[in-house]
């Protein structure tokens, strides 16, 4: 087997992935992973699920690691040993200790059951626990733990050493594998280590500050559109809306020699099939909220034209957006000085953060006093609404939802056929839904779902048949963890 080890933050933020292959043509293999502490001055120990294999099969397993050691700051390579033992054979490691003022790798178990990873920056003082998250989700190449580094300067030229971070704010840069993994699964890892950081260590995940650069400036459009009742501001650098439209290698139905013979109705489909990845289509789920764009006027990589066309559509769906150029190529460390932070921690991106992070949240009824708010939403499994709207169920899953509130008591729907209230939507009642009155239920429990059904709109009478997690793009199956079973006598 092979073996995948990560870094310590936190008891339960350790992890270290084994995959284990059953060679035997027909005899099960049945494995169990145990710890031993093997020194170092930390008390260590882990655990691990048994796993069952069929012949000439291969499964991963996620060694769940607790490492308990002095309180004082240890930076060493090294410095809690341990010894794997699994399936007969041993596998000698160590841990590497980080400072707290330095970034660290957390790890945790990834929706699909494989092993997440993101690079971490504590808050400069206290313990973290109701902190607002800084999101910064990296371009390609870059991975989760230089990302972090990434947010470093020197407050003074003549200082001896960086200083990483944000004094109030933790900075997580989660970590997905893949050319442009900031799409479907990609986010779900991100917010999946949200998550994560949230239970361990207190941190508020329902206020984000996000941050990408490059590939990672696609990815925060993507978060912030799907999940903006998280969102506190969105700050994108280098970035573009949607992937099929930037960069030569991207574009679809150009060189393909099949085109001659492809019914342009079945292109429409397959492109259809992507067609949430386009950040673009979902600005409107912005409205009121703040943003930074950043272009480079010398960016041969990402042209600054891509940025400045989100930043204009930005302002047209009514968000508080700055469109920031700077005369640099696509990534530099020095914007108006030595060691100042670059790209993604320079004065101005510092200050948009800190600003976007203490801002009182916007409600419903002050954005809806600048104009009609909007709700739009592709697939139901990834789309999570907006101030407590959203949309579980679509006529057509092919095209965008859209919901419409016109005031705070009537609602207006587009390809729209069940509906969660939750939140200030929910308060909201009674609501006026495409002229049918909706009142509230005496009972809902924090949630309340109502559906079209024989054209009118109403408390819906039966469970959802298919909830939003079972519902497309058909690949999200294909991510979920699987079990295989085989017959008895194979």
């Amino acid at each position: 087997f092979k073996q995948k080890t990560a870094y310590e933050i936190a008891s339960c933020l350790v992890g270290s992935e084994m995959c284990i292959r059953d060679s035997s043509p027909t005899n099960w293999k049945f494995a169990h992973a145990v710890l031993g502490d093997a020194g170092g001055g930390f008390a260590l120990s882990g655990a691990a699920d048994p796993v069952s294999l069929a012949p000439g099969s291969t499964t991963s397993v996620l060694l769940r690691l607790a490492a308990h050691g002095p309180a004082d700051d240890v930076e060493a390579d090294g410095c809690a040993k341990y010894e794997i033992y699994v399936a007969g054979v041993v596998v000698k490691g160590a841990l590497r200790c980080r400072a707290r003022s330095q970034s660290a790798l957390m790890t945790f178990a990834d929706g699909d059951g494989s092993l997440g990873a993101a690079g971490v920056l504590f808050p400069r003082r206290g313990d973290g626990a109701g902190n607002s998250v800084v999101l910064s989700l990296a371009g390609v190449g870059v991975s989760a733990q230089a990302q972090a580094d990434a947010y470093k300067r020197k407050v003074d030229e003549a200082d001896a050493d960086y200083t990483f971070g944000f004094e109030d704010l933790w900075v997580l840069c989660p970590d997905r594998a893949g050319p442009h993994n900031w799409e479907d699964l990609g986010l779900r890892t991100a917010e999946r280590a949200l998550r994560v950081l949230a239970d361990d260590r207190g941190a508020d995940a329902a206020n984000v500050v996000v941050h990408g650069h490059s590939r990672g400036g696609h990815g925060a459009w993507g978060f912030a559109v799907r999940f903006p009742d998280l969102v506190k501001g969105v700050f994108s650098a280098c970035g573009w809306s949607s992937r099929e439209e930037y960069g030569d290698a991207n574009n679809l139905w150009v060189h393909e020699t099949a085109l001659a013979h492809a019914d342009r109705a079945l292109l429409g489909t397959l492109q259809g099939a992507v067609g949430d990845n386009d950040n673009a289509l979902f600005l409107a789920n912005l409205r009121g909220a703040k943003a930074l764009v950043r272009v480079a006027s010398q960016d041969r990589t990402v042209s600054p034209w891509f940025g400045r066309k989100v930043a204009r559509l930005l302002d047209e769906h009514g968000a508080d957006v700055a469109l920031d150029t700077v005369d640099a190529d696509h990534w530099w460390w020095d914007t108006a000085r030595p060691n100042d932070g670059g790209a993604v921690h320079d004065d101005a991106a510092r200050s948009f953060t800190l600003a976007a992070a203490a801002a009182p949240r916007r409600t419903l009824a002050d954005v809806l006093a600048e104009g009609p708010v909007t709700v739009v939403a592709g697939s139901p499994q990834t789309y999570g609404g907006r101030f407590g709207l959203r949309v579980l169920d679509r006529p057509d899953p092919g095209a965008r939802a859209f919901a419409t509130f016109k005031s705070n008591a009537t609602l207006e729907t587009r390809n729209a056929r069940r509906l969660a209230l939750a939140g200030e939507a929910l308060a909201a009642l009674p609501l006026t839904v495409d002229g049918d009155r909706v009142d509230a239920p005496e009972t809902c429990g924090g949630s309340f779902d109502v559906c079209r059904e024989r054209g009118s709109w109403a408390p819906c009478a039966a469970p959802q048949r298919r909830p939003p997690e079972l519902q497309g793009p058909m690949r999200h199956f294909f991510a979920e963890p699987w079990v295989v079973v085989l017959p008895r006598d194979y």
